[in-house]
């Protein structure tokens, strides 16, 4: 390939220091390793090279020790909720079709998160889509609310608990409300106060009473970005990159003397 000089931002968004310059060619990678960049093809979930069913800690695929999931073609790293799994199985898409639950993947298996916000005709408490209680939407069915409420104009039941009425006693408001100076106020988006249990919506976390993403731990935002250059997202939360071990960062790079090899630095 020869030597490349590159600059500025490529179409990729990655930032390349200016004056940067280097020889492909000349960079030793290990053993068995004929790609020029690193990555085997295998989506991150498997080593490159031969397959040998003697060492292979996984499952072999086309030549490949695949450690995630095989989607049909290659091995992807298994930790997402449109292809989870371990082993070398085949991939799970993992889809409970709640709307009060978040789908992802841990250790290669399906997960179902609860979380704050409306759902199809109420709103979503637990894991539950619940309607006719005070403050919350009023039920499509009869009767439309419980306890002897009735459905307002707004068509929530009852004259507190919803978003902007003022706190039913106890301070109490609908699940997808927060009790904040007296009224009902909206809860669980980005940055806003938690929804009761400590819940927020989709890509959300409660830390420190409020709704957040992209730190370390934390859900990725809008399920794929991080805060951070030294975290990347896994497909469901950041966690840290670079060093050995460790997913590569955003456009491949680890911390030398590790190179970036099918997504993990080594």
């Amino acid at each position: 390939m020869g030597r490349r000089r590159l600059s500025g931002v490529l179409a990729s968004g990655c930032l390349i220091a200016a004056a940067c310059s280097f020889d492909l060619d000349s960079v030793r990678r290990p053993a068995g390793d004929a790609t020029l960049d690193g990555r085997g093809g295998d989506g991150g979930g498997g080593d490159g090279g031969a397959c040998s069913i003697a060492t292979c800690t996984g499952t072999c695929r086309d030549g490949q020790c695949c450690h995630g999931c095989w989607d049909g073609t290659k091995c992807e790293p298994g930790n997402t909720a449109g292809a989870c799994g371990t082993g070398g199985a085949a991939c799970i898409v993992c889809d409970d079709h709640n709307p009060c639950t978040q789908d992802g993947c841990s250790s290669g298996a399906c997960t179902a998160t609860p979380v704050s916000g409306t759902c199809p005709g109420g709103v979503c408490v637990g894991t539950m889509c619940h309607c006719g209680a005070s403050g919350e939407p009023c039920c499509a069915t009869t009767p439309a609310c419980g306890g002897g409420l009735t459905c307002n104009v707004t068509q929530t039941c009852g004259p507190c608990g919803s978003i902007g009425q003022a706190c039913c006693a106890g301070n109490m408001c609908a699940a997808n409300a927060v009790c904040y100076n007296s009224m009902c106020a909206t809860c669980g988006g980005p940055a806003l106060l938690c929804c009761a249990n400590m819940t927020c919506a989709n890509n959300l976390a409660c830390s420190g009473g409020t709704c957040q993403c992209g730190a370390s731990g934390q859900p990725c935002c809008q399920g794929v970005s991080c805060n951070s250059q030294v975290l990347v997202c896994d497909g469901t939360q950041c966690v840290g990159c670079g060093n050995r071990g460790q997913p590569c960062c955003i456009c491949d790079v680890c911390n030398l003397p590790a190179i970036c090899m099918s997504g993990t630095c080594g």
